[in-house]
């Protein structure tokens, strides 16, 4: 592949001359064209170069620069782009900003009515897991599981409205708690029952 490249020299007469000389002299590429302007009377000096490449193949370079200034001004900024909002994200958000709905199918899932607490919650699910599986429990007994289930969550605050549901086997280890205890345990939890109200059924919305 070969190069041309294209130098314009504007000079006067005599200068020209000089610089034809020194072309001539340095073994610079030959003068194509010479022309005088009519006004000025200076001397156009065009000189070309040409580079034979391996295929011997004449190639012109040229200058470039205009038109990449033009390509990065056509080019948007990345910045500029407007966001594209994934729909499975928007989907996500629009699900998160409706109401939860306790599971109506599944008897342990509740949803926080006023004056409800984890506790009181608790007691409901301690109380229908007892008539579902058909295991008799005393009131104190039902005291020591929900206290057991409340305190193995943490004794946790709820939110008018939040839905609570319990996990089955963790309802079944707080039964099974209660029924293994001695009858001394039994008789301290006891204490505590003329303070527990055990009508559930206006709690946790179902």
């Amino acid at each position: 592949m070969s190069k041309t490249y294209v130098t314009r020299i504007a000079a006067g007469g005599v200068l020209g001359a000089l610089v034809l000389a020194v072309a001539a002299i340095m073994g610079a590429p030959s003068v194509i064209a010479q022309e005088n302007t009519e006004n000025t009377g200076d001397t156009e000096v065009i000189i070309t170069e040409t580079t034979e490449g391996a295929e011997g193949e004449a190639t012109t370079e040229t200058d470039t620069t205009m038109d990449e200034e033009q390509s990065d001004e056509a080019s948007p900024e990345i910045g500029e782009q407007a966001p594209v909002q994934d729909e499975t994200e928007a989907a996500q958000q629009q699900n998160n900003d409706q109401p939860a709905v306790a599971d109506a199918d599944n008897p342990y899932a509740y949803t926080a009515q006023d004056g409800d607490n984890y506790s009181v919650l608790a007691r409901k699910a301690i109380q229908t897991y007892g008539i579902i599986e058909g295991v008799d429990l005393s009131q104190a007994q039902i005291v020591a599981a929900e206290t057991k289930l409340a305190a193995d969550a943490g004794f946790p605050e709820l939110d008018l409205g939040q839905v609570l549901t319990f996990d089955v086997s963790d309802i079944r280890g707080a039964v099974e708690y209660a029924q293994q205890l001695s009858e001394d345990q039994i008789a301290s939890w006891q204490t505590y029952v003329p303070y527990v109200d055990f009508d559930t059924s206006n709690n946790g919305g179902k």
